[in-house]
């Protein structure tokens, strides 16, 4: 995996263009959880540069985009399948999710 870890000025140009062509994701971290939040295997990227500020934020540490690693898509994807069969074992094979407020989007 190649992953960048952002600092305040060489990479900006292109952390922005990978971003705006969805190439890349600024990924904070990343947790392959069992049971803690139900039945089934989840694998949870945390993704840096959120800008909503909600008041009671779980993820505080996750609001400045330097705080991240500049990552290309493919390479999030090849964590996914990595995990697939661990998935299927446990249930959740076909659930693959993106955040619940929209801020998030994948090329597809």
């Amino acid at each position: 995996m190649v992953a960048i870890q952002l600092g305040r000025s060489e990479f900006h140009h292109e952390q922005v263009e990978g971003h705006r062509d969805g190439t890349v994701a600024s990924v904070h971290s990343w947790e392959l959880v069992t049971a803690i939040d139900g039945p089934g295997t989840r694998l949870t990227y945390f993704l840096s540069g959120c800008l909503l500020r909600c008041q009671y934020c779980h993820n505080p540490d996750t609001w400045k985009m330097r705080d991240g690693a500049l990552t290309p898509i493919g390479d999030v994807l090849v964590r996914i399948r990595r995990y697939r069969s661990v998935f299927a074992a446990t249930g959740c094979a076909n659930a693959v999710r993106t955040c619940g407020c929209g801020s998030c989007s994948f090329p597809g």
